[in-house]
C-alpha cells in the first residue's frame, strides 16, 4: 500500500479509473491509499495557497497600494482595481474522496470520505453543498465518529451571526443551532461534547437579550460543561483527556447571567443560593469572584462588595482569599469611602497576615500551589498594612496643620501610626520597606510624641541594624541629640 501511495505522490500521477483496475491484492487497500493521497493533496493545496499569496497576491497588493497613492495624488487618471485574494482549491482531494464514495461504498472509510469532502467544500465557501453532505453523514452514518462533527458544522452555520440578520432572524437561527447542538450531546465520548454544551449555553445567553428567562438555560449548560471538565480533571490529573477547556469562559458567563437585573433582582443572593445548591463546589469560587468583578466593571460597588464578601463567607479556607479581601478594600477606595477602605485593609491584615491562624493553616497544607498562595498573602497583607500606615500619617499631619505644637487629636493619630509601624516591624522585619517604616516611626516618636527613650532605641536600630544607609547618618545624629536631651 505504501509503495503504491509513494509512486503516485512522487510521480504526480492522476488517480483515474486506470488506477482502480489493479490486482485483487492491491484492490483491498485502494480506499486507504486514496484517502492518504487525499490528505497529501490537502497539504499541497494549503502550500499552493501560501505560494500564490506570497508570489502573486502580496506583490499585486503592494503594487495596488503604490498605484492607489498615485491616484490619490492625481498622478494617474484611473483608480486601480483591488487585487483578489486567492482562494484555496481542494478540488484534487475532493476528487479522491469521490472515488472512494463511488467505488467503495462498503469501505470503512466511507463516512470519513463524506465528512472530509463536506468539510473541504465548506472551506471553499460552498456552504449549501457542504451542508447537504454533512446531513447525509448524520442520516446514513449516525454511529460514526464524524456524526457529532457534522452536527457541529451544521450548527455553526446558524450560530454565527450575519451582519444583515434581523433580530427575528437571529432568534430563529439560534434556535436551529440549539437543536443541532443538543443532538451532539448523545455522543458523550465525542471530543466535541463539551464544546456543544458551551455553545448551547452561549446560544441561550444570546437569546436572553430578547427574553431574560433564557438565562436559566444558559446557566444550566454553562454549569454542565464545567462539571464535565471537572469530572475529567479528576480522572486525568495531567489534563490530557480534557476535550475543550472552555471552563474559564463558561464560569464568566454563569456570573454574567446573574448580573442582568431583568433576570435577577438580587444577583448576589441568587448566585450564592445556586452555588450552595450545587454543594458549594470549588468552581463556585470563580462564579462569585467573576460576579464581583462584573459588578465592579459597571461601578455597582455595593453588589460587588457583597459578592466578594459572600465568597469569603462561603469559602473561608480559600488559598487566595487575601486577593478577594483586597478587592473589597479597593472597591471602597473606588467608591470614595476611605475610612471603610482603611477598615477593610486592617481586616485583610488581621485575617490573613503572616502570624494569623489562616496563614499557619495554609503553611501546613500540601497544596501544589501553597508557596504561590503564601507569597501572595504575604505581599497583599504587607501592602495593606503599609498603605494604612501611610494613610494614618497623612490624617495625623492634616490634624496637626501648621501648628508648632502637636494637638491631643493629632497625638492620638500619631500614636496609632506608631502602633501600626510596630505591628509592621513585628510581622515584616526583613521586608524591603521595613527600613523606611522604622525610620518614620523613630522620627514620629521623637518629634511628635516626645517618646525619647523609645525613639533613641529606634534611631540606633535604623543606624546599625539595616543594610540600607539612606537614613543612617540622620538616625545617628538624632540618636545623639535625643541622648543629650535625656541626660540634661
Amino acid at each position: 500500500m505504501l509503495r503504491s501511495q509513494e509512486r503516485i505522490r512522487d510521480r504526480g500521477i492522476d488517480v483515474t479509473q486506470e488506477f482502480l483496475d489493479v490486482t485483487a491484492e492491491e484492490n483491498s487497500n485502494q480506499d486507504k491509499i486514496l484517502v492518504r493521497i487525499a490528505e497529501y493533496y490537502i497539504e499541497e493545496a494549503q502550500l499552493d495557497l501560501e505560494r500564490r499569496i506570497e508570489n502573486d497576491f502580496e506583490p499585486a497588493l503592494k503594487d495596488y497600494e503604490t498605484q492607489l497613492a498615485a491616484f490619490e495624488r492625481g498622478d494617474i487618471p484611473v483608480e486601480p482595481t483591488v487585487p483578489q485574494e486567492p482562494r484555496i482549491d481542494y478540488s484534487r482531494a475532493i476528487e479522491l474522496y469521490d472515488l472512494v464514495i463511488n467505488n467503495f461504498p462498503n469501505s470503512e472509510l466511507i463516512d470519513d470520505s463524506y465528512y472530509n469532502k463536506a468539510f473541504l467544500l465548506k472551506k471553499m465557501g460552498e456552504e449549501d453543498t457542504a451542508g447537504q453532505i454533512f446531513q447525509r453523514v448524520i442520516d446514513e452514518y449516525p454511529e460514526s465518529e464524524f456524526a457529532p462533527e457534522a452536527y457541529m458544522n451544521l450548527a455553526e452555520r446558524f450560530f454565527a451571526p450575519q451582519p444583515d440578520d434581523s433580530k427575528a432572524e437571529t432568534v430563529v437561527k439560534l434556535n436551529k443551532a440549539i437543536q443541532l447542538y443538543k443532538n451532539v450531546l448523545q455522543y458523550k465520548d465525542s471530543p466535541r461534547y463539551d464544546e456543544a454544551l458551551y455553545k448551547l449555553g452561549w446560544s441561550y445567553y444570546r437569546l436572553a437579550g430578547e427574553n431574560p428567562e433564557n438565562y436559566t438555560d444558559a446557566i444550566v449548560y454553562f454549569t454542565a460543561v464545567v462539571q464535565d471538565i471537572q469530572k475529567f480533571k479528576e480522572i486525568d490529573k495531567t489534563g490530557e483527556l480534557i476535550r475543550a477547556n472552555v471552563e474559564p469562559e463558561a464560569l464568566e458567563f454563569v456570573a454574567a447571567s446573574f448580573v442582568d437585573q431583568q433576570y435577577a433582582n438580587n444577583g448576589v443572593d441568587n448566585a450564592r443560593k445556586f452555588v450552595e445548591r450545587l454543594g458549594t463546589p470549588e468552581y463556585g469560587i470563580k462564579v462569585m469572584e467573576n460576579l464581583g468583578d462584573r459588578y465592579a466593571k459597571i461601578t455597582r460597588w455595593d453588589e460587588s462588595i457583597n459578592a466578594y464578601n459572600s465568597l469569603l463567607d462561603m469559602y473561608p479556607s480559600y488559598k487566595f482569599a487575601p486577593s478577594i479581601q483586597k478587592k473589597v478594600a479597593d472597591a471602597y477606595v473606588a467608591s470614595t469611602e476611605p475610612i471603610a477602605a482603611f477598615d477593610e485593609r486592617a481586616k485583610l491584615f488581621d485575617t490573613y497576615g503572616p502570624n494569623t491562624a489562616w496563614y499557619k493553616q495554609l503553611e501546613s497544607t500540601d497544596s501544589p500551589d501553597r508557596i504561590d498562595a503564601l507569597d501572595e498573602a504575604y505581599s497583599i497583607t504587607e501592602e495593606a498594612l503599609r498603605t494604612n500606615i501611610t494613610f494614618l500619617y497623612g490624617i495625623a499631619e492634616l490634624s496637626d496643620g501648621d501648628s508648632l505644637t502637636t494637638s491631643s487629636d493629632s497625638r492620638q493619630k500619631y500614636a496609632q501610626f506608631v502602633d501600626l509601624c510596630q505591628t509592621y516591624l513585628q510581622n515584616y522585619p526583613t521586608d524591603e520597606n521595613a527600613y523606611d517604616i522604622n525610620w518614620s516611626m523613630a522620627f514620629v516618636m521623637d518629634t511628635k510624641l516626645g517618646r525619647l527613650e523609645e525613639s533613641f532605641t529606634e534611631y540606633i536600630r535604623v543606624s546599625n541594624d539595616y543594610l540600607e544607609t539612606d537614613h543612617q547618618l540622620d538616625a545617628a545624629i538624632n540618636a545623639i541629640t535625643v541622648a543629650d536631651s535625656l541626660v540634661t
